[in-house]
């Protein structure tokens, strides 16, 4: 791909920022979902369409959304009125799904409860510099799902086991003690393994806040 083609990468995606179009190209996750459950096909098949046939496809799954697996629709009532709390995660640097979508949902949802303050059930963190669900240059490392064994480089495991640092801590104190996480520190280990130690850390805001640091000083500011 001609990298002059590619999008600019986020606000806050650290370096090494990427972002892919495309195109016609259709990745074999997707290329299952439009053939078995879209079209319903019964045997293995090779999906081959061109730019007209795949906008009719997404057309059939917007209508059919087999499995329900759209996940747009901003109704969190019920939920919500189960006590639910909704802590949601999306890197600014994730190459495959476009970090502006999950803006766009929260958005969606606020709307649909008439701008209403959601603090008190759901809070979006945009995480600068992690890819995909995990890996990149930022900070990955805060509790997330995927973590592997220290024997293995402790990937994703948290600084230390507390709701400050681990967002599924987190998300249980929430849950269970009515406390809601006004931040979450991150950790970049060193070579990506938990056994060199920490390279930094970063705090992370929930959304709309931004996190503005001073690397000088360390002092950390929160801005709306």
């Amino acid at each position: 791909m001609d990298p002059s083609c590619s999008p600019p990468s986020s606000p806050g995606a650290s370096s090494d920022g990427q972002a892919q179009l495309p195109g016609l190209h259709i990745d074999l996750h997707l290329a299952d979902y439009f053939s078995y459950q879209v079209l319903n096909k019964t045997s293995v098949q090779k999906l081959q369409v061109n730019e007209a046939e795949l906008q009719r496809l997404v057309a059939i799954a917007d209508v059919t959304d087999p499995g329900q697996t759209r996940a747009m629709n901003p109704n969190l009532k019920p939920f919500f009125s189960r006590g639910g709390k909704l802590l949601q995660y999306h890197g600014f640097s994730d190459p495959l799904i476009p970090s502006g979508s999950s803006i766009w949902y929260y958005e969606q949802v606020r709307s649909y409860f008439k701008n209403a303050d959601l603090s008190d059930r759901y809070r979006l963190f945009m995480i600068p510099g992690l890819a995909h669900c995990s890996g990149g240059p930022g900070a990955s490392s805060f509790g997330r799902p995927g973590q592997s064994s220290v024997s293995q480089g402790g990937a994703g495991q948290s600084l230390n086991f507390t709701p400050q640092y681990d967002m599924i801590l987190a998300a249980i104190n929430w849950v269970e003690k009515g406390v809601a996480p006004k931040t979450i520190i991150g950790v970049k280990y060193k070579n990506d393994d938990i056994r060199q130690g920490a390279a930094f850390t970063r705090l992370f805001c929930p959304y709309p806040q931004a996190h503005r640091g001073n690397l000088s000083t360390r002092k950390h500011q929160l801005s709306q």
